[in-house]
């Protein structure tokens, strides 16, 4: 796999029309990755949060 940079560099150097076309998959590819990503990072921390607060006791023992 490369990157969008790769992808941006081969654009550059490609036909105008098919340039442009291949920029804009690339950076909407990007984006796209970008989102699905950050949404699982929610959902782990959103878990993590809801496992912190069944599982930790709700204050300290006392002794």
């Amino acid at each position: 796999m490369g990157s969008v940079g790769g992808a941006l560099g081969v654009a550059a150097r490609a036909a105008p029309t098919i340039g442009q076309v291949l920029a804009s998959m690339a950076r909407s590819a990007f984006v796209s990755g970008m989102v699905l990503s950050l949404f699982a990072g929610a959902m782990v921390a959103v878990a993590a949060g809801l496992l912190a607060l069944l599982a930790l006791p709700a204050r300290a023992a006392s002794s």
